[in-house]
């Protein structure tokens, strides 16, 4: 099960390691509104049903509201930011191609946008 930014589920498609994507919860006030604590039972039940008795969850992003909900359904938030970062150290030959194909894709746009750059022109009609 991976908690995914609403809307990005087709990026985890065929990858046999996430059988369930979700929509991840926004865990700070800015995107998750005053109350976005109430929601933890909505991570915390997956991880009480499926944690074999494990009640720990380390998330990389979690305000405070977030973890004081995890805890109020019998879940320890544990900092996880150290393990991501750690992952994102290490970048696969198709990550790498996915990146090179994207900045040639800025380049050109950029390219496009170069020549007819002129004083007055509005981002838009640009």
């Amino acid at each position: 099960m991976l908690f995914e930014d609403p809307g990005a589920a087709h990026l985890v498609e065929g990858i046999e390691t996430v059988d369930e994507p979700r929509p991840a919860l926004a865990w700070r006030h800015f995107a998750g509104g005053a109350n976005h604590g109430d929601r933890a039972g909505e991570i915390a039940d997956p991880v009480v049903a499926h944690g074999g008795g494990n009640r720990r969850l380390a998330a990389d992003h979690c305000g405070i509201l977030g973890v004081r909900g995890l805890e109020g359904h019998g879940v320890e938030a544990v900092d996880g930011q150290g393990p991501m970062a750690e992952a994102r150290q290490i970048e696969s030959a198709d990550e790498i191609e996915c990146m090179r194909h994207a900045v040639a894709v800025c380049e050109a746009g950029m390219a496009r946008m170069r020549d007819p750059l002129s004083g007055g022109v509005t981002e838009n009609e640009l």
